[in-house]
């Protein structure tokens, strides 16, 4: 194939993923073999006398608005973004490492904005093995979720590149309890609560992210557009 053939056919394999990131089917692995890989490690404390997650979580106002959009969590626990009393839920399935996702993520904050009323997007996490930390920026942000920091931790994940986060560094910058985050990353529960949304966007047919689910059809970025734009004329 020459030089002219295969930009033809990278443009074409690019335009046929809709815009998005494409999954492949992840591995499947203990949780200590994923840790070992990401290098993930607990910052040195003072061991017992580190303070509690009950008392940490405490100290913590509770998140109801981002960049002044209304936010908060749902009946099922998971964080979400827009209007408290909504007329219209959006699913939406994201990775953390994905540059479409970050791009989507720009949007959901402006239509959540915008259509702050009537409109709420549930965010749901869909890390995909060709990504190497989403996996891990997952987990933090399941942990950040619990400490009252989501938004502001996802935006900053969305940023971090292709690097490992760096625990302590978010916890610095966004007034979390280091050693409770890092902890909290690495535990089976938080763990489990990522497989179920990965379960749940398998069972929505999500094929790659971002994905939108409304009303139990999935579609990516211009259809959520055009559904917006035609439901609230």
């Amino acid at each position: 194939m020459g030089r002219a053939g295969f930009i033809v056919f990278a443009v074409a394999a690019i335009v046929s993923l809709f815009g998005s990131c494409a999954r492949r089917q992840p591995p499947e692995k203990p949780l200590s073999e994923v840790l070992r890989e990401e290098r993930v490690a607990i910052p040195k404390g003072q061991g017992n006398a580190a303070r509690p997650p009950e008392a940490a979580e405490e100290t913590l106002e509770a998140e109801t608005s981002y960049d002044g959009i209304p936010v908060g969590v749902d009946a099922d626990g998971r964080p979400y973004i827009g209007s408290a009393s909504p007329s219209v839920v959006i699913a939406v399935f994201s990775d953390l490492q994905c540059p479409f996702c970050r791009v989507a993520h720009e949007k959901i904050l402006s239509w959540a904005r915008f259509y702050a009323r009537d409109v709420r997007f549930v965010y749901y996490h869909f890390p995909l093995s060709i990504h190497p930390y989403a996996m891990q920026y997952a987990r933090i942000a399941v942990c950040a979720s619990r400490m009252s920091r989501f938004w502001p931790v996802v935006h900053a994940l969305f940023n971090a590149g292709l690097r490992p986060a760096n625990v302590r560094d978010l916890a610095r910058r966004f007034g979390m309890d280091e050693r409770q985050l890092a902890e909290c990353s690495m535990g089976r529960d938080v763990q489990a609560l990522v497989d179920a949304d990965i379960a749940e966007g398998k069972r929505q047919q999500v094929r790659g992210t971002p994905t939108f689910v409304v009303d139990g059809q999935a579609m990516y970025i211009d259809g959520v557009q055009n559904y917006l734009e035609s439901r609230f004329k």
